[in-house]
């Protein structure tokens, strides 16, 4: 199944078969031999041949200083017959070549286990800077399990091995395989613990790892705790307290490694060093609120919960004005308050942290914050939460991580009803400007929109210069997305009309865009968007803006000649977030030229989808529909259909194409079973399901004879589509004018 059911239509209107389109006027067409033996050569044998072609032909482009060119037809050839294209000798280097290192990666993928050693270190670490480390460890793994080691090192080539085993155990690490991790650190700490190099090669170690020595002993430990290795933790954790900045964070770990072997006693005792070694500063050495979890838990081992309370007291400061504030213990002390039933105690330390913003972190201040108001929900107090408001408003410029704890508290409606009574009944003027933002957010919460708007204007109004843009721009972004496009509309004008906005900010003018086509306002959509494209001419995603909203509009003509634009002019851009856009502009491209009956292009813009992101599920699914449909290169089209099953098991609509594609290829029985896989997914999902898949299911009953079976989902399916495509209903209500097959 493709798009929707208006495809069916089209490809029944038009000539079979007909050959994929060319990428360029000296592609040839697969299942054409030239030589007039076509008719002759099996599938594979005709892949074979269009492969060989395309290959000839990129190897020319190629030799003419053409390499984007030259690398579309090799991806091409590579995707109609592997052998004819190896990636890694044509692919990949055109690839590096034009900057184009995400399908790099992807052909690498392909053929990892012939990769040199040094490229896949390559890939390795762009993976990383990618933030993928899932496949920068496939590489890493693979470069280590091929590279050559030299049966006599040299100390420079001992060290970079060791370095690699570094980057490696990080990259585990940041998976989440501690285990494998471990093994890989332990290789270095134990190079280290040998005498190797000294301190000079200790340091470009842990630059390797980014940080300092300190930092890398850390690591190393809490890797190894977390694999259940206290003997090499302890080693590392003793290197960490051997720098005197470091033995503060040392003596905690060295706390928790005691815990973790059954020593609650010895572990309170160094958890008390840590605490008492100097001046903590707000985020406690950057261990946040770990240190006081691991006091709540000896303590609890020991059974003294008192004592916990006692030692929170002391270590917060609370009582005493002469000691400095540790928030974060502060912050546990109101838990053991709230655990002990203390609520207002807890509420008290609550306040007063927000009175501590903005010298403590953020973190802080919204889990007081989102405290405070599941409380005042639960206690039915949410009327002292106006009350509250100037300390959470002045603490906090983004509510939206209180937004979740926010809706369960208004969900009380007589506190809520109270609460937003008295704001309705403040004079904004009096009150500071963070209780005013405050307010607006909970009345939009609570889609008291007119109050909200009334109390963001105000907000506005006391604000100037750049936190006023912010605010606006923000306030606008919420409301697009909480589906008040029309409200969202009007404080986007009302900000430029009020010029927030510099002559280069292209955001407002996006989302005004946005907003304008969710309401229908067409023209002025398009004329938002094109304004923001203006602006950001460099941008692929914004100038892509453009197109959306012409389709939007209806505009299919103009829509189809933007898409094409924006591909003309990022094409040659490597961004891999560009290339995304792009690709996403190809499928809808497919799909609108399929809309005006023009199969060849439809496959053609899919072709260029695979040729780039040879695993992408939909365009797998859709070229493996348009081919199956057509009875045009069958065994193709179902690799290509289990493909896309496979990547997206649960998706009925690749179901249904893999059904479509066992059913020409003359498997009923099997198509039978995964249509009905189909429909049940489309059951589940709760209404009818989809009219095309009721269709496919009734030629499939029919075909192995069960007729009435047939005609009741033929009957379903003319039902679900007599609204959304009466001409494709009434083709089905057709077959179920036809005599059965082999009747009268």
């Amino acid at each position: 199944m493709i798009y929707a059911p208006l495809i069916a239509c089209l490809l029944a209107a038009a000539p079979a078969p007909l050959a994929p389109p060319s990428i360029g006027d000296a592609t040839p067409t697969p299942n054409a031999a030239g030589d007039g033996l076509g008719a002759q050569l099996s599938e594979s044998e005709q892949d074979k041949l269009t492969a060989a072609k395309l290959a000839a032909e990129a190897a020319r482009l190629k030799e003419q200083g053409e390499p984007e060119a030259a690398l579309r037809k090799y991806q091409r050839a590579w995707r109609w017959d592997p052998a004819s294209a190896p990636p890694l000798k044509t692919i990949v280097p055109l690839a590096f070549e034009t900057g184009r290192l995400g399908e790099a990666v992807r052909y690498t993928e392909t053929d990892i286990k012939a990769t040199p050693p040094e490229l896949l270190r390559r890939l390795a670490i762009y993976q990383v800077e990618q933030g993928d480390y899932d496949a920068a460890l496939r590489f890493y793994r693979a470069w280590w399990a091929q590279r050559p080691v030299p049966a006599a090192e040299t100390s420079e080539q001992r060290l970079e091995r060791l370095i690699s085993r570094l980057q490696r155990g990080r990259v585990e690490y940041l998976t989440g395989d501690a285990a494998a991790a471990s093994k890989s650190f332990a290789v270095v700490q134990q190079a280290i613990d040998s005498g190797l190099g000294g301190r000079a090669t200790t340091s470009r170690l842990a630059a390797a790892m980014g940080g300092a020595s300190g930092a890398m002993w850390e690591v190393f430990g809490r890797c190894h705790l977390e694999a259940g290795k206290p003997a090499l933790a302890l080693e590392a954790f003793r290197r960490l307290r051997g720098s005197p900045l470091s033995a503060p964070r040392a003596d905690y770990w060295l706390a928790r490694l005691d815990a973790e072997q059954g020593k609650p006693l010895v572990a309170y005792e160094r958890l008390m060093n840590y605490f008492e070694a100097g001046d903590i500063g707000s985020t406690d050495r950057g261990l946040g609120d770990q240190p006081y979890a691991l006091l709540r838990r000896l303590l609890e081992q020991v059974n003294d919960r008192d004592g916990l309370r006692t030692d929170l007291e002391r270590l917060s400061g609370a009582g005493d004005p002469d000691t400095p504030r540790r928030p974060y213990a502060m912050a546990a002390l109101a838990r053991a308050k709230a655990t002990a039933g203390d609520d207002a105690g807890a509420e008290a330390i609550h306040l007063e942290l927000l009175r501590l913003a903005p010298d403590i972190e953020e973190s802080l201040t919204q889990r007081s914050a989102a405290w405070l108001i599941r409380n005042y929900g639960l206690a039915g107090r949410l009327i002292d939460l106006a009350d509250a408001l100037p300390l959470i408003g002045g603490a906090m410029d983004d509510f939206r991580a209180l937004e979740e704890t926010l809706d369960l508290a208004l969900a009380n409606e007589r506190s809520a009803a109270r609460l937003l009574t008295a704001l309705s009944r403040w004079s904004p003027g009096e009150r500071p400007v963070g209780a005013v933002a405050a307010a607006a957010w909970i009345a939009r919460r609570a889609e008291r929109f007119e109050l909200a708007d009334r109390l963001h204007t105000n907000t506005l109004d006391r604000l100037e210069g750049e936190a006023a843009a912010e605010a606006a721009l923000a306030w606008a972004v919420e409301l697009v997305y909480e589906i008040q496009p029309r409200r969202a509309a009007r404080a986007l004008r009302r900000g430029i009309d009020r010029r927030l906005w510099g002559a280069d900010a292209w955001a407002p003018h996006f989302y005004l865009a946005t907003a304008l086509s969710m309401t229908e306002q067409h023209d002025a959509a398009v004329e938002a968007a094109r304004e923001a494209a203006r602006r950001a001419p460099d941008s692929a995603d914004v100038v892509a803006r453009v197109a959306w909203v012409l389709y939007g509009a209806d505009r299919i003509d103009e829509a189809r000649v933007a898409y094409r634009e924006l591909i003309e002019t990022f094409d040659d851009n490597p961004d891999p977030d560009t290339r995304i856009e792009l690709r996403d502009a190809r499928q809808t491209l497919s799909f609108l030229t399929l809309q005006r009956g023009d199969v060849d292009a439809a496959v053609e813009w899919l072709e260029q989808v695979l040729d780039e992101f040879p695993d992408d599920p939909g365009a797998l699914n859709d070229l493996a529909y348009l081919w199956s449909a057509r009875d045009l290169h069958l065994e193709r089209a179902l690799r290509m259909a289990r493909r896309a099953v496979e990547a997206a098991p649960n998706e009925s609509a690749y179901l249904d194409t893999l059904a479509w594609a066992q059913f020409r290829s003359g498997d009923a029985g099997a198509a039978l079973a995964t249509d009905e896989r189909a429909l049940e997914l489309e059951r589940l999902g709760g209404g009818e399901p989809d009219g095309e898949i009721l269709d496919h299911w009734g030629d499939i009953l029919a075909s192995l004879g069960r007729q009435d079976e047939a005609a009741r989902a033929w009957r379903r399916a003319a039902a679900q589509l007599e609204t959304s495509n009466p001409e494709a209903a009434a083709k089905v209500r057709g077959k179920l004018a036809e005599p059965p097959a082999g009747g009268e």
